[in-house]
């Protein structure tokens, strides 16, 4: 009898410790047919499913074979947004997406050739300078830092103490794919590209993921075009949004080396399920917990 109750405690002090996750709350693969206006580019692990637009005029977003991933892993096909002003509208206000001054993370591959634009191309965007949001983008040509890749949090009103943002130490309008992780940590930006931690900056007091009233959330483009906001020139793959800080240990020259970032850069959504609706990505601490209830086992049934 005892050694049921010790297994069930075992048992139960694993379920626990399962609880404690970091959800995904959106995940994009970009593998369903898009077709013409109107099509959805969807969600499969939430509901904020894209509305496709495609202007009049225009081909559909094409979807070729996906060259995201590091070596053996397959992500099928790809959102191909170049030679169209397509973009998918994720609707207004989506209260998935605001975050405040919350931890969040948004992981993703993307691939880019030479940004001769005048305007900065993102990726996903939910924010409005001077007012508020989260988005990640290639900043526009001019820039004092064009061609790179950009995380960037904003707040209501200019100056340093709202709007934040990191960019990548290299160029990456290369026409070859990269992986990128934007990571909120206790009011701590992070920005890795490739497995390689770029940098890092704190929240001014007010700087919050919370976007104006009115925003639309949009992966490839800005709700409104205008003055520096474009739409994307090229592809994306596998984008998901987490409510939650992704943890990542590193080496001496910053590159990730283990945790829930290094697995999703190295094995992507295999190692994850496929990010089956509801599913979430196990905390190093549930290892931990089971780890130490099933040592506490062992020496319990040694001492008798």
């Amino acid at each position: 009898m005892r050694n049921i109750l010790n297994v069930l405690s075992v048992g139960f002090i694993c379920a626990v410790a399962g609880s404690s996750h970091a959800g995904v709350l959106s995940y994009w693969n970009f593998n369903e047919p898009f077709g013409t206006d109107g099509n959805g580019v969807n969600d499969l692990v939430g509901s904020n499913h894209g509305l496709l637009v495609v202007p009049s005029g225009q081909n559909a977003p094409e979807q070729p074979s996906s060259g995201a991933g590091t070596s053996g892993t397959d992500y099928g096909q790809a959102l191909d947004l170049a030679g169209t002003t397509a973009y998918a509208n994720l609707g207004t206000n989506v209260p998935d997406f605001d975050f405040g001054q919350d931890d969040f993370s948004i992981t993703g591959w993307f691939k880019l050739p030479t940004n001769t634009t005048d305007t900065h191309v993102p990726v996903f965007t939910n924010e409005v300078a001077a007012q508020g949001g989260m988005g990640v983008m290639v900043l526009r040509n001019g820039h004092s830092d064009g061609g790179k890749f950009h995380f960037t949090v904003k707040g209501p009103g200019s100056g340093p103490t709202y709007n934040k943002g990191i960019s990548s130490d290299e160029t990456v309008d290369d026409d070859n794919w990269h992986w990128f992780a934007g990571v909120v940590d206790d009011k701590t930006m992070y920005l890795y590209l490739d497995g390689v931690l770029q940098d890092s900056t704190a929240y001014g007091a007010d700087t919050t993921a919370t976007p104006p009233a009115g925003k639309v959330a949009g992966i490839g483009s800005y709700d409104v075009v205008s003055g520096y906001d474009g739409v994307w020139p090229g592809q994306m793959d596998d984008l998901a949004i987490f409510d939650s800080a992704l943890t990542g240990t590193l080496d001496a020259s910053d590159t990730l080396i283990g945790g829930e970032l290094y697995t999703l850069w190295q094995q992507g959504t295999a190692a994850f399920g496929g990010f089956a609706p509801d599913y979430t990505v196990p905390e190093p601490s549930s290892a931990l917990l089971c780890l130490m209830a099933f040592f506490g086992l062992v020496i319990l049934r040694r001492r008798r």
